[in-house]
């Protein structure tokens, strides 16, 4: 027989909860009824749905903040968008056209990442078109009538489609949670937390006029005389009665505050959105931590770029093949030699980054093609044309001084073997210039090719090349004496 009969009561000091008294001996918690003390969105099609909703602002709690959120994480994950790193022109040209053609390399690519940030997963279905390149659709998770609508991977041609998912654990393929779907209860309390410091502020934050009389008869003397003139702020006041302006407490305000800051950090936390760009600028004071911001984010959004980009290789790769079965010629077999990545906007640290990656290019250990990709804000397919064709010009600059200088001075060359030239630091050394029977401006075109070579935008074949056609004259021995000394620069774009 219990001691007591089930009762439901508040406590009233330390843990403020509600207790259910089951006997005499045993005390159990109840749900309190508070928002944000429990997760109100377990389950993975509850947080998609509410991110929708929220995002859309259709929830009453949290909307601004998840539209936050979202898409700054959106952006930093779509970074510089799409790079390819590959040595074969041909496939190069190529791929840029899908990319083009299909708006990856645009607005669609945003789309791409916003389903797979808002639901943990994104489809991409190829459509064939015969002789031109594929057609992409997008499909993602959606809300319907207040219920999610998810992908239906059964209804997919492994073939001609591409599934990327970049939330969950690995285990959960098919629901996913997303790093958002995490924080939405701490959204809605902290959206709570703003509009309970408006209603505070709205009731309690007025500054109130206050009178101290010291008899009753004064208090209402007093009142009778502000009733009849009418008394605001800012108008004069004579009498004896003290007065002063009351405001209220700040208690209620700073528990707010507080509630706001916790919040805060733990979207910022979990989401890797820097906590001062939810408007709390004052937590954000330290400045070794502002000198890694960018890197903070990179590194919270390094495993959703990676795995989009392994993705979107897998998507290239089947495109081609369904290209070249749709009768298209641009491309005669599938190139899978090549990168996919999606260079992050890290422009706090650009210049130690360009450091690196050029020291690693000097030692060979990578290729120039590999150090554009890395290069935001740049084509690296279009950056490399470009540079073949200015070496090219400056090849023909050479050529035409040459030329010139042979035409002007063809009295002057000798038609036996000339001695080798001395050179100095990578240049032809302008001494004993009759010994070499060329003239100033010959020697200066030869100083120009070997500056050429030794800083690395030509290689010192073509420049010994360039110099035999110019100068039949001069025996290749001589040539090969003149360039041989001349190391070859470490930066040389590789074609």
């Amino acid at each position: 027989m219990s001691i007591f009969r089930r009762k439901k009561i508040q406590a009233t000091e330390g843990s403020k909860q509600d207790m259910d008294i089951v006997d005499g001996l045993t005390w159990s918690p109840v749900s309190s009824g508070v928002p944000g003390t429990s997760n109100t969105y377990r389950s993975y099609s509850a947080q998609v749905a509410e991110t929708y909703r929220k995002y859309n602002g259709q929830a009453e709690w949290g909307s601004s903040q998840i539209r936050t959120v979202v898409d700054t994480r959106v952006a930093f994950i779509a970074g510089e968008g799409v790079s390819i790193s590959t040595n074969d022109e041909v496939f190069a040209q190529w791929v840029k056209t899908f990319l083009k053609d299909s708006r990856l390399s645009g607005s669609r690519f945003f789309s791409l990442v916003m389903f797979a940030e808002m639901s943990g997963k994104v489809a991409l279905s190829l459509n064939r078109r015969p002789g031109a390149y594929p057609s992409i659709d997008i499909l993602g998770s959606k809300v319907q009538n207040g219920q999610l609508a998810k992908i239906n991977e059964e209804d997919l041609d492994p073939e001609r489609s591409v599934i990327i998912k970049t939330g969950g654990d690995g285990t959960d393929s098919d629901e996913p949670t997303t790093r958002v779907g995490l924080v939405l209860t701490e959204c809605e309390s902290y959206d709570r937390a703003l509009k309970d410091l408006r209603r505070s502020n709205y009731y309690g934050a007025r500054i109130t006029p206050t009178w101290k009389t010291d008899s009753d008869s004064e208090t209402s003397a007093l009142t009778k005389s502000l009733q009849k003139s009418g008394w605001k702020v800012g108008q004069g006041f004579i009498g004896k009665a003290v007065l002063t302006f009351a405001t209220p407490g700040t208690g209620a305000t700073d528990n707010l505050a507080r509630e706001l800051a916790a919040d805060a950090k733990t979207i910022s936390s979990v989401t890797a959105v820097p906590v001062h760009w939810l408007g709390h600028t004052d937590l954000m004071s330290n400045r070794a931590t502002a000198d890694d911001l960018y890197q903070t984010i990179s590194n919270g959004t390094s495993r959703e770029r990676t795995l989009i980009a392994e993705g979107l290789y897998e998507l290239i790769v089947k495109a081609q093949t369904m290209y070249i079965d749709a009768g298209g010629t641009d491309i005669a077999a599938v190139n899978r030699d090549f990168t996919v990545t999606i260079p992050s906007v890290d422009y706090g640290r650009f210049e130690s980054m360009v450091r690196g990656l050029s020291l690693a290019y000097g030692d060979k250990i990578i290729s120039a093609d590999d150090y554009r990709a890395f290069i935001p804000g740049i084509d690296p397919l279009e950056t490399k044309k470009a540079l073949a064709q200015q070496s090219a010009d400056d090849v023909q600059d050479i050529l035409d001084d040459l030329d010139k200088a042979g035409g002007d001075n063809a009295d002057d060359t000798d038609t036996g073997d000339a001695p080798a030239v001395p050179v100095i630091q990578g240049e032809v050394a302008p001494t004993d210039v009759q010994q070499a029977a060329l003239n100033g401006a010959q020697i200066a075109s030869l100083n120009s090719l070997a500056t050429a070579v030794s800083n690395g935008s030509l290689p010192k074949a073509s420049a010994i090349a360039i110099a035999s056609a110019s100068f039949p004259t001069v025996s290749p021995q001589t040539i090969e004496k003149i360039f041989s000394p001349i190391k070859e620069g470490g930066n040389r774009n590789a074609s």
